[in-house]
């Protein structure tokens, strides 16, 4: 039995499309697998910083300020509150804003969230995530699992 062309050709677009099947199926497996790891790193983000769920943040916050010295990459973020809260209220919208700013960020040594009175010049609150919780602590060779959250 003689193959014709025809048939080769027919033999040679199946055999590429069952080729261009199978990278496409790694890829996605790729994808998947990161996407995974990523959810992972975010929830235990979540349980380091205390992310409260199902909270609405109430206040303003400004322009994440990249403050980072040498090679220790550090950011800070100012948020305006309109009214006095109580401090459990306080400390839900730091640990928000802590995440909401890693989940933003995620490339940094230390983060530093303030609250401020809206027309205030001074802090009424702030949280740091940072190794130990604190600013100067931080590395760069800490990751992200390597960092705890302090609020004063």
């Amino acid at each position: 039995m003689k193959i014709t062309s025809i048939q080769k050709t027919i033999f040679s677009v199946f055999f590429v499309l069952l080729i261009l099947v199978a990278i496409k199926s790694c890829y996605n497996n790729k994808q998947n697998q990161k996407s995974e790891v990523q959810s992972e790193l975010n929830n235990q983000m979540k349980k380091i910083i205390g992310y409260p769920e199902n909270y609405k943040p109430v206040g303003k916050p400004g322009v994440i300020e990249n403050v980072s010295f040498a090679d220790v990459r550090r950011f800070s973020l100012n948020i305006d509150i309109d009214s006095n809260l109580p401090d459990s209220i306080a400390e839900k919208e730091i640990r928000y804003w802590l995440y909401d700013t890693w989940e933003k960020s995620k490339r940094f040594n230390a983060l530093m969230i303030r609250l401020f009175k809206t027309g205030e010049n001074s802090t009424f609150k702030m949280g740091t995530l940072a190794p130990k919780g604190i600013w100067s602590l931080a590395d760069v060779n800490l990751y992200d699992t390597k960092l705890s959250v302090k609020i004063e």
